[in-house]
């Protein structure tokens, strides 16, 4: 288990943040930590030493490293002049936004919490791939802040993690784990969710779908994705209602039932928890949004 010690809740401005750094002189230790975001850093030149676990590396020009969410890492610079890299922060869920293909969403959303991955790349293995590029147009279009740059941001992100997830699946393909296969088995649990999401859905439930006991259920699945199932659970019937609320006129009432709740009160304190505002000034919101988007190319 993860020592909420260790837990770093910084606040980063926007979905993806990138930060630039070039110093001569610059040092700093960041020990041991995680957050709920990703980060990847990618170095320009000189060196910096991160460490995952009890191994550490030093990278250099051209080299990567790249932290999922929930995994234990530090950061330190070294004496040795000067350094420069590309600090990429982000919510791993800006990569689909509300209106998330399901399938695809069901294909990748395991990768973006799943520990054990390979997180560094030297300069030979980036070499002759378009990540350097990709970092390279993220950083100008951060600098140069044109019409559009955070959708244009957004987009190269978006390529980057296209280049990594295959990568990583290349790397380690779907393959037996135990008695199951684990790959296949939160496959399953994913596609039942989407589909029934508007049902009850019990983790006992789910354990039988497995055909695994309960306690072995809850802990592959927290340590394939870094989440409760709960907390999965309700994170996809809170786009449901998201979506509900952007598209139709329906009562809360009847948003709460159709995404799979029976006390609308208790629907209520879990999607303002999750998004930071009640279902109704969400919806509110997003008609407010609407109607300037309409009268602005009206």
């Amino acid at each position: 288990m993860i020592n909420q010690d260790y837990f770093d809740d910084l606040s980063i401005e926007t979905p993806v943040h990138l930060e630039h750094s070039n110093s001569c002189d610059e040092l700093f230790v960041y020990p041991m930590h995680w957050h709920l975001y990703m980060e990847i850093i990618y170095m320009i030149r000189g060196k910096l030493a991160v460490s995952v676990g009890q191994r550490e590396t030093v990278l250099e020009g051209g080299d990567m490293a790249v932290f999922v969410s929930r995994e234990l890492h530090s950061v330190h610079s070294l004496p040795n002049g000067p350094m420069e890299y590309c600090l990429i922060q982000f919510d791993p869920m800006v990569l689909f936004g509300a209106q998330q293909d399901t399938e695809e969403f069901r294909e990748i959303y395991p990768q973006l919490f799943t520990h054990g991955h390979r997180c560094i790349y030297v300069v030979s293995d980036l070499t002759g791939t378009p990540v350097p590029s990709l970092v390279h147009r993220m950083r100008e279009e951060r600098g140069a802040r044109r019409y559009g740059y955070k959708l244009a941001m957004r987009a190269h992100l978006l390529e980057l993690c296209l280049w990594l997830f295959r990568r990583w699946n290349e790397e380690n393909p779907l393959s037996a784990s135990g008695s199951f296969n684990r790959h296949e088995l939160m496959r399953t649990v994913f596609e039942h969710v989407h589909k029934h999401y508007g049902e009850p859905i019990t983790t006992a439930q789910m354990a039988a779908l497995v055909s695994t006991s309960i306690p072995h259920f809850c802990r592959t699945f927290k340590r394939f994705t870094g989440n409760s199932f709960g907390n999965y659970l309700r994170y996809v019937r809170t786009i449901e209602a998201q979506k509900l609320l952007q598209t139709t006129d329906h009562a809360i009432a009847q948003i709460a039932s159709m995404v799979g709740y029976a006390d609308v009160n208790f629907f209520i304190r879990s999607f303002k928890q999750s998004i930071g505002v009640p279902p109704l000034r969400y919806r509110r919101l997003e008609n407010e949004k609407m109607a300037i988007l309409q009268n602005h190319f009206n």
